[in-house]
């Protein structure tokens, strides 16, 4: 089964960092894109003049804003981490940051970044649920129920709660009768869900093997340890949707706390050990220099290092191709992604970033039949491919 997190559906805001940025010719012209949502040129525009303003909070937030729309969830975090460091008080600045790293697998930092949301509201079961879903990801199954249970005692009908407790007897207590009372209620309250359909089939085939074997159970003396089988029907199929994450909707008026102290990289640290270039190959080195910018380091060490024997080829051509991009070399992104995408035909990731090297290229059409088939592909990445296909032109 697939734990369910609470998606980010946040209320847009104007932004109360001002300064007397308006004034300024090229990052009024960088606003003006912003505003109108043509993000692709807005961030154009932002690195016109990013040197300049570097350290304000504002602009690396609405750089990592654009990321964000656009799905590029790398380059989101970093801008968004940036925005904190130079002082960046907006309600969702932590929620954007804590969904990209989400996005890229990086659930202990998200788990971290969910926390400081609740240090300054304990009572939120958006953000309750949203760091039980990161605990799941980790296993760390006990400490996601009791995240859990606080926010069902916040709010008591909290669909993507109810699913997510429903997740944890299933799979972690293997008691699928409370797991079958959770994704009952789960059911009740959101009939439309998209794990709906798959509730319900659970449900249906935990109703016929608890009625096959009330038809055949005779009376037996209970050892200690024993369950009932009665109790503890055979449901032979898992439920395989995600645990579920819900997005908060944010106050714009609600005074928003001080960001808390950090103790990363003074840079715009990832949340992930430092990488020296020398450092040994493999693919986490390869993320990390693509995290840390140093594009050179990569390509050079996939043309001298990684052969295509490797089993994890396609990994380091897909961050070797990342580094293309940022260099603004959509032919050479194009054949390493393409590469890529062939080798990890599951990496919804892949498929995103190729669809970028498209755009890049000029061939928007083959970005937009790619995020197409992503998006029916990949259901559960379906808002990522949306945001995408809604960056073009």
């Amino acid at each position: 089964m697939k734990i369910r997190p609470t998606a980010l559906c946040s209320v847009m805001f104007t932004l109360v960092l001002a300064g007397a940025l308006g004034g300024c010719g090229g990052v009024a012209d960088a606003d003006r894109l912003y505003e109108q949502k043509q993000y692709a040129q807005a961030i154009d525009a932002y690195q016109a003049v990013y040197e300049e303003f570097r350290r304000d909070a504002r602009v690396n937030y609405r750089v990592g804003r654009s990321f964000y729309a656009m799905a590029r969830y790398d380059k989101a975090e970093k801008f968004l981490r940036r925005a904190i460091e130079a002082g960046a008080k907006e309600p969702d600045v932590l929620w954007r940051l804590a969904e990209c790293q989400d996005r890229q697998k990086m659930y202990v930092d998200a788990a971290k970044t969910f926390q400081r949301v609740l240090n300054a509201d304990p009572r939120n079961p958006a953000a309750l649920n949203n760091l039980a879903v990161m605990q799941l990801q980790l296993d760390e199954f006990e400490t996601a129920q009791g995240n859990l249970e606080k926010a069902l005692s916040i709010a008591p009908d909290d669909p993507e709660a109810l699913f997510n407790m429903g997740l944890v007897y299933e799979r972690h207590h293997r008691d699928d009768e409370k797991a079958a009372d959770y994704f009952a209620r789960f059911r009740a309250r959101a009939p439309d869900a998209a794990q709906a359909g798959e509730v319900r089939d659970w449900l249906r085939r935990y109703e016929t093997e608890r009625s096959t074997q009330r038809a055949t159970s005779r009376p037996r003396p209970v050892e200690p340890a024993a369950i009932s089988p009665i109790d503890a029907p055979d449901v032979s199929e898992e439920i395989t949707a995600r645990p579920t994450r819900r997005a908060a909707v944010f106050d714009s008026a609600a005074p928003a706390p001080a960001p808390t102290p950090r103790r990363e990289s003074p840079i715009f640290g990832t949340g992930r050990p430092s990488v020296a270039p020398d450092d040994p190959l493999s693919p986490d080195l390869f993320r990390g220099l693509v995290d840390a910018e140093d594009y050179a380091t990569v390509l050079r060490r996939f043309k001298d290092e990684v052969r295509k024997s490797d089993p994890d080829y396609g990994r380091y051509a897909f961050y070797a191709g990342l580094a293309e991009l940022e260099q603004k070399n959509p032919p050479g992104a194009l054949a390493l992604l393409t590469d890529a995408a062939k080798r990890h035909p599951d990496e919804p990731e892949f498929l995103l970033q190729l669809g970028w090297a498209h755009h890049s290229a000029g061939d928007g059409e083959a970005a937009r039949k790619l995020w197409e088939d992503g998006r029916t592909r990949f259901p559960e990445h379906r808002d990522d491919f949306q945001r995408a296909l809604e960056a073009l032109p």
